[in-house]
């Protein structure tokens, strides 16, 4: 038997938990934030679609895409635009059933 040391890309139970609690809440106020809007009046069509723009707008400034473009470079654009149809659909049909 050989002792491994930890690495920095081991899981942390306590840290994992944490993240699921904050995944939990961080939805629930997504759910309720759309279902605000479009009782408001807001096409969930819109509601979707600015959800989508402030989602790429914190992953540039998270994962700093301006100093490594590669990053985000894509093997199939097929496969990408059909999962992202996809991602947009269910986020549609989600907020326009609250």
């Amino acid at each position: 038997m050989s002792v491994s040391t930890p690495s920095s890309q081991e899981a942390v139970p306590a840290a994992a938990i944490l993240y699921i609690f904050a995944a939990g809440i961080l939805f629930s106020c997504l759910d309720t934030s759309a279902k605000y809007l479009v009782l408001q009046g807001i096409p969930p069509a819109f509601v979707s679609w600015m959800r989508f723009v402030e989602h790429a707008v914190l992953v540039l400034i998270f994962f700093r895409g301006w100093t490594n473009p590669a990053l985000f470079r894509v093997r199939s654009y097929r496969f990408q635009l059909l999962r992202g149809l996809c991602l947009f659909g269910s986020t549609y049909f989600n907020f326009y059933a609250l």
